[in-house]
């Protein structure tokens, strides 16, 4: 009988790994089903939806905590400045190159979790290197 870890996540992840040119689609508040706003140590988190070729990439930032440096820099990589009010209508359509990971969690050899990230974005003018786009660990006790 396998032991089986899976995780379930509220984000999509439908692109594969690579280095993408990536439109912001959407960008939504984090909600409980009755529509309280999530929150983390007081700060709410923003769900924002990347598409390439139709395909969906979500990530979730938390406003003020701890991921929000990486928004913050996709937010002036696509010309507009993180220090004002920032309007849905003003970052939809905006395009970044962005990184898609994958950590796949094994026990043995038995691959027992999988997630995909925005591991890195870039301007549309920079140039990008190529480099590994999936790492695996081992479960650990």
């Amino acid at each position: 009988m396998s032991l089986e870890a899976k995780k379930i996540s509220i984000l999509k992840s439908e692109i594969p790994v690579g280095i993408h040119i990536l439109t912001i689609s959407d960008l939504k508040l984090h909600k409980k089903s009755n529509g309280e706003i999530i929150t983390f140590e007081g700060n709410p988190a923003v769900i924002v939806s990347f598409k390439n070729n139709g395909l969906i990439h979500q990530e979730l930032y938390w406003i003020g905590s701890t991921n929000y440096t990486k928004l913050q820099k996709v937010i002036v990589q696509v010309g507009l400045d993180p220090n004002n009010q920032i309007n849905k209508k003003d970052i939809v359509g905006k395009q970044i190159q962005g990184i898609i990971t994958e950590i796949k969690t094994m026990r043995g050899a038995e691959e027992i979790k999988s997630e995909k990230k925005l591991s890195d974005t870039f301007t549309l003018a920079e140039k990008v290197k190529q480099q590994q786009f999936t790492e695996y660990k081992q479960e650990g006790f």
